[in-house]
């Protein structure tokens, strides 16, 4: 697979846009750094950490919710492939100070009770 571009780094994860080349469909690519610095956790527990969440993330289902295509580490980089959607974060909808209609708000709110309120 060829990462193209580089759109999101935070401390310790970059996301990527790339092509998988068995089927032609653009992807998002969640790489990870494995990194114990800081974070008080050996490595072999951050890898059952990363694992934990990739397992997770494959379970759900929900149109709101990205769908997981591929898990697994490369040479020591820990990466998951993902359902690329194209649009603003919300984090930079928030740091703009856009307002949200009425009407949109109260549905994002209704979403968010809807999953606070589930338990497994």
């Amino acid at each position: 697979m060829k990462l193209r571009a580089n759109w999101a780094v935070e401390a310790w994860v970059s996301f990527y846009r790339a092509k998988d080349p068995s089927i032609g469909r653009i992807v998002a690519v969640k790489i990870i750094q494995l990194s114990e610095e800081g974070t008080g956790m050996s490595h072999a527990q951050l890898v059952e950490r990363f694992q934990t969440e990739a397992r997770a993330a494959g379970l759900l289902a929900h149109p709101n919710i990205v769908v997981i295509y591929d898990v697994g580490e490369s040479n020591g980089v820990y990466y998951i492939t993902m359902e690329l959607v194209n649009g603003k974060s919300l984090q930079s909808v928030l740091d703009s100070g856009e307002k949200f209609p009425l009407r949109r708000l109260l549905r994002i709110m209704e979403q968010y009770l809807l999953c606070a309120t589930v338990r497994p």
